[in-house]
């Protein structure tokens, strides 16, 4: 799987909260093959809400042929590790996964900004 990130340009503290986007690639069909693993990928992403480091996830529509979800942590192994250990990638419907740390300049979302 191919993994990728850029350096904060917000802050340099290593251990400041900082916003992380992982982008899914998903396998053809996507949406007719999610049905016996979708139950377990929404505990999954249930689980890391209630631990406050998921803030939203969904596939880009109409297709579902990528989707993305939206981190708020410290660490960057947070996200490698929801990767790792969901549902959705231990069935091999994710064909790669990218992700990145993302600078929040503007917008609704800027409060999120480190």
């Amino acid at each position: 799987m191919h993994a990728h990130v850029t350096r904060s340009f917000f802050s340099t503290d290593s251990k400041a909260v900082k916003t992380f986007v992982l982008q899914y690639h998903y396998v053809d069909n996507m949406l007719d093959k999610r049905d016996p693993f979708r139950a377990g990928h929404l505990e999954h992403t249930k689980l890391h809400i209630e631990q406050g480091h998921l803030m939203a996830g969904g596939g880009f529509l109409p297709e579902v042929k990528r989707g993305m979800l939206l981190f708020r942590t410290e660490e960057r192994s947070t996200v490698e590790a929801f990767a790792k250990n969901d549902p959705f990638v231990k069935g091999g419907l994710v064909t790669h996964h990218e992700i990145f740390e993302w600078g929040i300049l503007v917008g609704g979302i800027s409060s999120l900004r480190s």
